[in-house]
């Protein structure tokens, strides 16, 4: 009996990480995906010219930041 509750502590700790791990990346997709959108389009309209290296990483530092670019 001691292997099988083992098994089964192990197999659910480990589905609970899996799960933490996929909406933890899942809101950050979310979010990097909403960011540069916005973020482009407000470069664009005011006619300044920006790459997607610079866009992820502002996106990045907000992200991290809790949307706040310090």
């Amino acid at each position: 009996m001691k292997i099988d509750s083992s098994i089964a502590i192990i197999i659910g700790c480990t589905i609970i990480a899996a799960s933490i791990y996929f909406s933890l990346t899942a809101h950050k997709s979310s979010f990097m995906k909403s960011c540069k959108i916005e973020l482009g389009k407000n470069f664009k309209d005011k006619n300044i010219p920006v790459s997607p290296h610079d866009l992820r990483w502002t996106c990045e530092t907000m992200f991290l930041n809790n949307g706040k670019l310090y």
